[in-house]
């Protein structure tokens, strides 16, 4: 269990890491994951409607109002995903602590330390998303401070819903192998 141990701590955490405890982490992660969950459904929710109903709604949900939300939106979206993972891993460190090996768990621990290995070098192979993000930042900052609006503003639309396409798309298979992984290894070390 001690591998698995050191590859879960090898997670690259989006927060500084308290020296604390990992009860003390987990809180924090829990209190981060509410925030970001709720601004982050808000702003797609915003967003999405927006985008469909736009000639149906009142002037202050038009998309062309919706730079500031937009930007905002790829903060909460990003903090979310990191701090869903790391919870998950966090909790299962805590109930693998003081527990002995098991047949297969080298095979388990393996499949973990290549997703949190990919997980870990989120920068390296996300190039897609995070050129879809900087030309949302800048179309939306150019949006939110420009007195006559981004010509272009109308066509981010795109990259907006490609980007949390991207996202969900990421966390969900990102969650399905950690759970997957998680839920065997912790149904061995009950039996």
């Amino acid at each position: 269990m001690e591998e698995r141990i050191n590859i879960i701590k090898s997670f690259k955490s989006s927060f500084q890491k308290s020296k604390k405890g990992i009860q003390s982490r987990i809180q924090t992660l829990k209190g981060f994951t509410f925030i970001s969950a709720l601004f982050s459904v808000l702003c797609f929710c915003l967003t999405l409607y927006t985008i469909i109903l736009e000639q149906f709604k009142p002037e202050i949900s038009k998309w062309e109002n919706m730079g500031l939300l937009v930007v905002m939106s790829l903060m909460f979206i990003l903090m979310l995903n990191n701090t869903l993972i790391e919870l998950k891993l966090l909790k299962h460190l805590q109930n693998i602590q003081g527990k002995t090996n098991f047949n297969g768990i080298n095979q388990l621990n393996l499949e973990l330390k290549n997703i949190v290995e990919k997980l870990n070098k989120r920068d390296e192979n996300d190039i897609i998303w995070i050129g879809l993000a900087i030309v949302i930042i800048i179309s939306g900052s150019y949006q939110q401070l420009s007195e006559t609006g981004n010509p272009y503003w109308e066509y981010t639309k795109i990259p907006v819903l490609l980007f949390w396409a991207i996202m969900i798309s990421k966390f969900v298979v990102s969650n399905k192998k950690i759970s997957e992984n998680i839920k065997e290894t912790e149904k061995q070390i009950i039996n």
